[in-house]
């Protein structure tokens, strides 16, 4: 049996990667890392210690990729090894990833002098590590990247695949692929942040309100990811690369396609539903005689308008709290279906009484739970400058702004002897559009 292991290999290559996750593809394999600071002293004892512990043990001599070779001390260090090995301690693989090949051969070749083929099968390193091919390395990249990110890509930061395939020539190894994609990310980062020296950085949350809950629910779930309901950047992208869709409003997204999931990150693009519950209470406590003049029921407490704004999902977001359960959508009352479609089909020409509503209704319960320092404006003035302006302007600080963009939407269901059934503009298709054209009126205002 060979017990120590000498595999060389370009720096950044990946070793020290690939022997830290074993574990995670063998069952019952224990492995342990020496550091630099670990004697070789330390390293015989701590093998000794694990005499105890059950299944394959691995260690592996780590953070000496360069070498100072002292002769003598690596004797004494081998020679130990050679009789640690015949007895029951010392089942033991030890591997020694290093850069250097001359180090690694001179190395072995004490190995083999000392101990011959109960060390060492020969007296020279026994393996080369390669890495991943390139063609692997934008994929592992990516998949690093979503694992840190809690699910954003490399897209997302402004790196796509064109772009990484140009740096690869440049490329040895995983190692140097991830330093030059992190120079990119800095790059396209600061370029945009030196933009918006003279702008606030806006974020752009987008409210769906809609006759039913369900059709709400699953419109919304289909365009995000995660529980923070942000905007779904595969699924937006994925769409831009879609050469059978033609539609002429993606062309200035096409256009800036390399930037386009960095754009929908940095912006913070968001989708939250307004079920029509909550859209109803908050014309009917603070909406204006002609908002609600069509609904049947015209009235209601501020206690359950206020309950319904706390349990949004887009208050949560903005007052920082985190809702993971996953609570079943009811099913939309018919009534309260038949009032909402009321309620849009009267402010059909124009939705500024409807925002303003919710705009109140928020700013009420935001002074009633002790929210302080965030400022609201509805309808109101230009976003600082820009001649963006939101329906609804969320000031947390000097540069950090929430703009809440509503798009009252119906899935086209009709009220029997009131309103005639219409093109359903609640689905997935019609809100997609709505958002890449919202964002992209943005981008072009704030010159990103």
């Amino acid at each position: 049996m060979v017990n120590i292991f000498l595999i060389t290999g370009c720096l950044g290559s990946g070793k020290t990667t690939f022997l830290r996750t074993l574990p995670n593809f063998f069952e019952k394999l224990y492995i342990h890392a020496f550091s630099r600071a670990d004697s070789f002293v330390n390293i015989i004892s701590e093998i000794k210690s694990t005499s105890h512990i059950d299944g394959f043990k691995v260690f592996v001599i780590d953070e000496r990729d360069n070498p100072a070779i002292h002769k003598e001390e690596l004797r004494s260090f081998f020679e130990e090894m050679r009789v640690l090995f015949r007895t029951k301690e010392g089942n033991v693989l030890i591997i020694w990833p290093i850069t250097d090949l001359e180090s690694a051969k001179e190395i072995e070749e004490i190995a083999w002098t000392v101990g011959k083929e109960s060390i060492s099968p020969n007296a020279g390193p026994q393996y080369k590590f390669q890495g991943l091919d390139k063609s692997l390395y934008f994929d592992v990249a990516d998949d690093t990247i979503r694992n840190l990110n809690n699910g954003e890509s490399l897209d997302s930061f402004g790196i796509t695949k064109e772009i990484t395939d140009k740096l690869l020539t440049h490329c040895n190894t995983i190692g140097q692929f991830y330093s030059k994609i992190e120079d990119v990310a800095i790059t396209v980062n600061e370029k945009t942040w030196k933009i918006l020296e003279e702008k606030v950085r806006p974020k752009i949350w987008i409210l769906l309100p809609g006759d039913t809950s369900k059709e709400l629910d699953r419109t919304v779930k289909s365009l995000t990811q995660g529980i923070e309901s942000k905007v779904d950047i595969d699924r937006m992208c994925a769409y831009l690369d879609d050469e059978s869709n033609t539609s002429a409003y993606l062309n200035d997204w096409r256009r800036r396609r390399s930037d386009a999931g960095f754009l929908f990150r940095f912006l913070d693009v968001r989708l939250f539903s307004v079920s029509p519950n909550l859209a109803l209470s908050a014309v009917r406590v603070y909406g204006s005689d002609s908002a609600k003049s069509t609904l049947n029921k015209k009235s209601e407490t501020k206690k359950i308008c206020h309950d319904l704004i706390r349990r949004s999902d887009f208050y949560l977001a903005l007052t920082n709290q985190t809702d993971s359960s996953k609570r079943s959508v009811r099913a939309t009352k018919d009534e309260a279906q038949a009032e909402y479609l009321r309620l849009q089909q009267n402010a059909k020409s124009g939705d500024k009484e409807l925002n303003k509503a919710i705009s109140t209704a928020l700013e009420e319960v935001l002074k009633e739970d002790g929210v302080k320092g965030v400022s609201i404006k509805c309808e109101k003035q230009e976003l600082r400058g820009t001649s963006l302006k939101p329906d609804i302007e969320i000031d947390l600080s000097e540069t950090e702004v929430i703009c809440l963009e509503l798009t009252w939407r119906t899935s086209g269901q009709q009220v029997p002897g009131e309103i005639s059934a219409k093109q359903n503009t609640l689905g997935t298709g019609h809100i997609q559009k709505y958002i890449l054209e919202k964002v992209m009126e943005f981008v072009k205002e704030l010159h990103i």
